[in-house]
């Protein structure tokens, strides 16, 4: 839902076209794929096939040339088995600081003119900022419903 819920929020604001299918499809997959993103930590079915999509991308990636994208893929996909269960992947700042210095680093690693500096970095994440903003909604919604952030505190919160 909230994939939905943001995808047409980025149209409904003008951030997206109303007829780019194309990118409504993507930001609805980013957050998804973010909002499941810090539960791979745990050995199971869906973690097999997640890994097995993302060795498929990587090879897909790898055909059509695009090392440095494969290789950040292989990076963002082994982050949640680095440490425990709800471990850094649930830490209240990790949604907004990871997307983040990933987005500074894609762009820094990328910069397509100049000397491949921070300022392009920053270029990069702000000219897709709908893409991060994905990132970090779909993150922050799995720690709203795994009961890290209260929405509606009760009595037994306050003792």
């Amino acid at each position: 839902m909230a994939g939905v819920a943001l995808a047409e929020l980025a149209v409904q604001s003008g951030n997206v076209a109303h007829y780019d299918f194309k990118m409504w499809g993507q930001l609805f997959a980013l957050t998804l794929f973010f909002s499941l993103f810090p539960d791979l930590d745990t050995s199971s079915i869906p973690q097999r096939w997640f890994f097995r999509a993302i060795l498929s991308s990587m090879i897909a990636l790898a055909w059509f040339d695009r090392y440095r994208l494969a290789a950040l893929v292989g990076v963002v996909a082994l982050l949640p088995v680095v440490d425990h269960h709800r471990g850094w992947t649930h830490w209240r700042l990790a949604p907004l600081i990871i997307p983040t210095l990933l987005f500074l680093l894609f762009g820094f690693w990328n910069a397509a003119v100049g000397d491949g500096s921070l300022p392009a970095g920053i270029q990069f994440a702000s000219s897709n900022k709908m893409y991060l903003f994905a990132c970090v909604t779909g993150w922050h919604v799995h720690l709203v419903l795994d009961g890290y952030f209260k929405l509606f505190p009760t009595d037994r919160d306050h003792h």
